[in-house]
């Protein structure tokens, strides 16, 4: 469905969205979601106010050097431009959706509520002018399981697949379950991911973009970049960020166990909770 929210923010949710994904994937056309999150404000913040501390430890978790940052901010710039779809957190204050927490009764910090908040400046000072947004979450909601719905599992079928990730354990998963599925591997959290293996990813990219039906991207903030190319390239991708994890046998992150857990029938899907059911319409 798709919902509009206070302030006449256009949020494009699952159904809309698999639809046109489907649609680009039959027509061979190129296609992108990109999600910035809380993360990504965080990136955008440290470069607006030239908080140093918080743009170090970004650059320690991503592997990203900071004489590098102001070059990944603008290739962001130029993919959520061109992208059919980035993220917007008003949905958070919409009240059509559960509100950003931390975990069970544990509220989000100080600091990052005051970047949710000032999202749409954030993005002002990044230059993102796209206006077609989906939820934040929108990676994790597109694998609930939905009586007669199809989500993102369900569209992968019978279709070539690659998954950029550095939790190689989700694509035996998905091979188990019968998905034809190829794997770009990339380095984890803290270990120089743009110096191990950021320039080569990127010519895999442009040598096989067009070879698959869809690319699933779980790269963290170089990740975007990945997301973005794929598109210029001609290819379909889609950021599904910790999904990949979650495919690979972890739990959902703690700020979803409130609303959302492993679905009963299928180590792949997830299920709405009872906590979450009256969002159900708007996702």
């Amino acid at each position: 469905m798709e919902a509009l929210i206070p302030n006449e923010y256009r949020i494009f949710g699952v159904d809309p969205i698999i639809r046109d994904l489907q649609d680009h994937i039959i027509d061979n056309k190129p296609w992108s979601l990109i999600r910035f999150g809380d993360g990504g404000l965080k990136f955008i913040w440290s470069l607006m106010v030239h908080d140093i501390p918080l743009l170090d430890s970004i650059s320690r978790k991503e592997g990203i050097p900071r004489s590098q940052s102001e070059g990944v901010l603008k290739y962001w710039t130029k993919y959520a431009n061109e992208a059919n779809y980035i993220d917007c957190p008003q949905v958070y204050m919409s009240g059509k959706f559960w509100p950003r927490v931390k975990g069970e009764n544990k509220p989000i910090s100080i600091q990052t509520a005051y970047k949710l908040e000032k999202w749409a400046e954030l993005y002002r000072y990044a230059n993102f002018t796209n206006d077609k947004y989906c939820n934040p979450e929108i990676n994790y909601l597109t694998v609930v399981k939905r009586y007669r719905k199809a989500n993102l599992l369900t569209l992968m079928k019978d279709r070539k697949i690659c998954v950029i990730t550095a939790v190689p354990r989700a694509i035996t998963q998905l091979r188990r379950d019968g998905y034809d599925v190829d794997v770009i591997q990339i380095v984890k959290q803290f270990d120089n991911h743009y110096e191990k293996c950021f320039q080569q990813t990127i010519q895999l990219i442009k040598k096989f973009a067009s070879k698959y039906d869809l690319f699933l991207v779980a790269g963290g903030e170089l990740g975007r970049i990945y997301s973005g190319l794929i598109k210029e390239y001609g290819g379909r991708s889609f950021d599904i960020g910790f999904v990949a994890e979650f495919w690979g046998g972890h739990d959902i992150h703690a700020r979803l166990r409130p609303y959302l857990s492993r679905h009963r029938n299928s180590n792949l899907e997830l299920q709405i909770k009872a906590k979450a059911v009256r969002f159900i319409s708007f996702l």
